[in-house]
């Protein structure tokens, strides 16, 4: 000990800490006995940071190397470790690819032929189309040799494809024909009881924080 007797100035960090503790266990009373107050206040002393440590870490994550989980951890939605696909499979085009290209204008088709004219950033390119020069984004173009859905796609006749692959025809007029139901088999089915509950069903209660209340 290098502080002097009766001279607690001395030691003021020491002497800081008794005064927080007495005022966690003031504001902190009547809500469980002082051994349960005591063990709260110090998981939560623990495991925020400190402006006194280097960058800034809680005391719990200097000794482990790893943060604390706490009960506010549970409030939190996981954080998100893979990305999406979409922004995976990232497409990147040269200039002078054939590409299709979307047009958001009137009486057109929805997808027009087109090349890349220049890129400009990641996701954004110029695209000539016919004398006209289009801002797109990676997303509004898809490769010349995709298969871009269009709504001036017809199907065959049936007739064609049947003679094409020489497929049976069939009578349109045959019906299947459903066996006779029994007097049995009514009976049967009018006395059958349901078997869906006849409880009265309460819209389910979400759980609410409130932070006024000292506790649940």
């Amino acid at each position: 000990m290098f502080t002097p007797p009766y001279h607690p100035q001395s030691n003021g960090q020491a002497e800081r800490f008794v005064d927080t503790l007495k005022r966690a266990l003031l504001k902190a009373e009547g809500e469980g006995t002082p051994f349960d107050i005591i063990q709260k206040f110090l998981m939560v002393y623990r495991t925020t940071a400190n402006e006194s440590t280097q960058n800034k870490k809680s005391p719990a994550e200097i000794l482990y190397g790893r943060k604390l989980r706490t009960i506010h951890n549970s409030m939190l939605p996981p954080t998100l470790k893979h990305a999406d696909a979409s922004f995976r499979n990232e497409k990147k085009f040269d200039v002078g690819d054939p590409i299709y290209v979307r047009d958001y204008r009137g009486g057109h088709k929805p997808w027009n032929k087109g090349s890349i004219s220049a890129r400009r950033g990641r996701v954004m390119y110029d695209v000539k189309v016919g004398n006209e020069l289009w801002t797109r984004h990676y997303n509004q173009l898809r490769p010349r040799n995709s298969n871009i859905p269009t709504s001036t796609q017809s199907s065959l006749p049936l007739d064609i494809l049947l003679d094409t692959f020489n497929l049976p025809t069939t009578d349109k007029t045959e019906k299947q024909k459903c066996p006779a139901q029994t007097t049995s088999d009514k009976a049967e089915a009018a006395n059958s009881t349901s078997r869906r509950s006849n409880r009265r069903r309460q819209q389910t209660e979400r759980f609410q924080i409130n932070p006024k209340k000292a506790r649940y």
